[in-house]
């Protein structure tokens, strides 16, 4: 697995999947290997840092959802050798994040809703200066399709 910070491109292990996995994210992505996406996506950014003398920043933002009362995005972040902090909506994303993690069932929240149906500038400036977007499972009745994307870029989820 490679990682290269200058051009944004991530390359995946042939195990994962056969493709090349191109920014901005899901233009080119193996359909069985989607369930895959965010451990991999984990795994090589922080293996392109393995020798650097920094560790990548990731923003992460979670809650507890209604029927596990899980988190844990920054343990696993941290575990991966991300240094992190909790991404605040009205304070943007840091210059120096290199991720932006989104826990799981996020969408369940208002104050994220609102952040995503008004972020898609940001997050297109956020993508474009080589920053990766780690969105975990969402729930497709409160979000079909992520409203931070920008552009071109399209997205569903169904049951």
């Amino acid at each position: 697995m490679t990682f290269d910070p200058s051009s944004g491109y991530l390359a995946v292990a042939k195990p994962i999947c056969r493709s090349t996995i191109h920014r901005p994210f899901g233009q080119t992505l193996c359909g069985r290997s989607l369930r895959w996406f965010a451990a991999v996506i984990v795994a090589v950014f922080a293996g392109g840092y393995a020798n650097a003398q920094t560790k990548p920043k990731a923003q992460y933002w979670e809650i507890a959802d209604k029927w596990t009362g899980q988190t844990g995005l920054r343990r696993s972040l941290e575990g991966a050798g991300f240094e992190t902090s909790v991404f605040k909506p009205d304070q943007g994303l840091s210059d120096e994040c290199d991720l932006l993690a989104l826990g799981s069932f996020l969408s369940e929240d208002s104050s994220y809703r609102a952040w995503a149906g008004s972020a898609s500038s940001e997050v297109a400036d956020f993508l474009a200066r080589g920053g990766v977007i780690l969105q975990l499972t969402q729930a497709d009745q409160t979000e079909s399709t992520p409203a931070f994307l920008p552009g071109k870029l399209k997205i569903s989820r169904t049951d």
